[in-house]
C-alpha cells in the first residue's frame, strides 16, 4: 500500500487519507450516516461487524496556535468501546503535539524519571513472561530510556516512533529505530521479535484490533507483549451519563480522554488478545507511571479506591486508571 508522508513525521495510508477527507467535507447530516454506515462494519477496537452508533459527544482535540479540532465519538454495540472517527489528521496530530511537553528533547530526562517506575513493571513483566530473552520492540521508545534499560538487563532493543526528533536522537545512541505511526507498516519480518514493549502508547493507535493483531504476527512463538495503558472507560461511561449532551459533556470528557483516540475496559482488551490468540498471562491493576508518592491526593484516592475495589470483587469490576496487561503468543505443540 503506498504511503503518504505529512509533516515529513507521519506515515499514513494514502485511502485511509482520501477517505477521511472526504468525510471531513461533506454537510453534517451525510458525514454522520456515512460515518455510521462504514464504522456499523468494523468496530476499530474488537472488529465486529455490528452496530456502532454515536457515543453522545465531540473530543476538543487540542491545536497548538489553532482552535480545537472537533472530533466525533462513537460506541460499538458489540463491545461497548468508544473510538474516535474520522481520525485527526496527520498535521493535526503534530499540531496536538506541539501541546505537549513529552515530545521536548528540552524536557526528555525529567520525562524519563517520571516513567522510571512503569518502565521497570514492563521489563519485569517480559522477564517472568517471554519465553527467551533475545529482540525486543519498544513501540514508542521517545527518547530511549527504555530501551537503554531494556539493553542493560540484556535484551537486543530495537525502537519505533513517530516522532522524526525522538528517532533520531535514539539513533545517535546507537540503537536501530524504526520511524512510522502504525505498527502495521513497519519494516519487520513476521516471527523476528521475543517481547514487544508498549508503555502509554495503545490508546494512541488508531486501530487497535489490526494494531495488535500485527503485535502477534511479529511475535515468535513464546514471545510476550508487555502494555501499560489507560482503563478509564467505565469511569467515562459514569461521566457521560452525569452530564447532559453538549459542549459542557463535550468538555468534561475531552479532559478526561487527554487526546486519545479509543477508551476500552480492561476486560474488553484481555478479550480481544485472547481472540486474536494471544494468552493473557497477567493483568496488574494499579499500574501508576510513577511511584505513587509523587502523585496528587486526588490521584492516590482514586487508585486506592479502584485497588479496593478490584481485590473485593477478585477483578471483575477493575476501574483502575493504569493498568498493565501481558499476553503470551503460545508456543504451538
Amino acid at each position: 500500500m503506498r504511503e503518504t508522508w505529512v509533516d515529513n513525521r507521519i506515515p499514513v495510508s494514502a485511502p485511509l487519507v482520501a477517505g477521511r477527507d472526504a468525510l471531513r467535507g461533506a454537510p453534517r447530516a451525510r458525514r454522520s450516516r456515512e460515518s455510521t454506515r462504514l464504522l456499523s462494519r468494523d468496530c476499530h477496537v474488537c472488529n465486529a461487524s455490528g452496530p456502532v452508533r454515536s457515543a453522545g459527544f465531540t473530543q476538543r482535540y487540542r491545536q497548538h496556535g489553532a482552535a480545537a479540532v472537533e472530533v466525533e465519538w462513537w460506541e460499538c454495540g458489540s463491545c461497548r468501546s468508544w473510538f474516535g472517527w474520522p481520525h485527526p489528521t496527520p498535521a493535526q496530530i503534530a499540531r496536538n503535539w506541539e501541546t505537549t511537553s513529552y515530545n521536548d528533547p528540552r524536557h526528555a530526562a525529567d520525562y524519563a524519571r517520571r516513567k522510571v517506575a512503569s518502565q521497570e513493571a514492563l521489563l519485569d513483566a517480559l522477564a517472568t513472561h517471554a519465553a527467551r530473552k533475545g529482540a525486543l520492540l519498544d513501540y514508542g521508545s521517545n527518547f530511549g530510556t527504555f530501551l537503554e534499560m531494556a539493553r542493560a538487563r540484556g535484551w537486543n532493543a530495537v525502537g519505533a516512533d513517530a516522532f522524526r526528533t525522538a528517532v533520531e536522537l535514539t539513533r545517535a545512541k546507537g540503537f536501530v529505530t524504526h520511524l512510522g505511526w502504525e505498527l502495521e507498516t513497519l519494516d519487520l519480518p513476521a516471527g523476528s521479535l521475543d517481547a514487544i514493549a508498549s508503555n502509554d502508547v495503545l490508546y494512541y493507535v488508531w486501530h487497535p484490533f489490526r494494531h495488535l493483531q500485527r503485535a502477534f504476527e511479529l511475535l515468535h512463538p513464546g514471545g510476550a507483549l508487555a502494555i501499560r495503558t489507560t482503563n478509564k472507560r467505565r469511569l467515562e461511561g459514569i461521566l457521560r451519563a452525569i452530564t447532559p449532551p453538549g459542549p459542557r459533556r463535550d468538555r468534561a470528557l475531552s479532559h478526561v480522554l487527554q487526546d486519545q483516540f479509543h477508551s476500552m475496559t480492561v476486560h474488553t482488551l484481555a478479550r480481544v488478545l485472547t481472540r486474536i490468540g494471544f494468552r493473557v498471562a497477567e493483568v496488574r491493576s494499579g499500574a501508576t507511571t510513577a511511584p505513587s508518592s509523587g502523585y496528587p491526593l486526588y490521584s492516590r484516592l482514586v487508585y486506592g479506591a479502584a485497588g479496593w475495589l478490584d481485590r473485593i470483587t477478585a477483578g471483575w469490576i477493575n476501574v483502575s486508571p493504569g493498568v498493565c496487561v501481558v499476553a503470551v503468543k503460545p508456543i504451538a505443540g
